[in-house]
């Protein structure tokens, strides 16, 4: 059985639960909390990571090419909503920000 909303465990909270604002989220093709999103963020960003570690091992027919040329502007887009937001906590942040400088660098 689940406690609570996603993003409260043994660390803390994601966000603070103030914004109640819905965001446009291009991974999903809908509207979502900023803890939503920011699970999405996280999540895909480190399929991004999963992909750009593989590049050149595998012969996968140019799919993670392929992936990482859909991913990364989407991931992106939704990166000034998270970056911007008060209502993420110091956890909220810790999952985000380094992911941000990670798929900010050269693949």
């Amino acid at each position: 059985m689940a406690e609570g909303p996603p993003g409260r465990g043994q660390v803390g909270c994601a966000d603070d639960g103030s914004d109640g604002q819905r965001y446009w989220s291009p991974l999903k093709g809908a509207e979502r909390s900023l803890g939503q999103l920011l699970a999405g963020y996280h999540a895909s960003g480190n399929v991004v990571l999963l992909y750009r570690a593989c590049a050149g091992r595998l012969d996968d027919g140019g799919h993670g090419a392929f992936r990482l040329a859909a991913l990364l502007p989407v991931l992106h887009a939704t990166e000034a909503h998270l970056r911007d937001s008060p209502a993420l906590t110091p956890v909220g942040r810790a999952l985000c920000e380094p992911l941000m400088e990670l798929l900010g660098a050269a693949a």
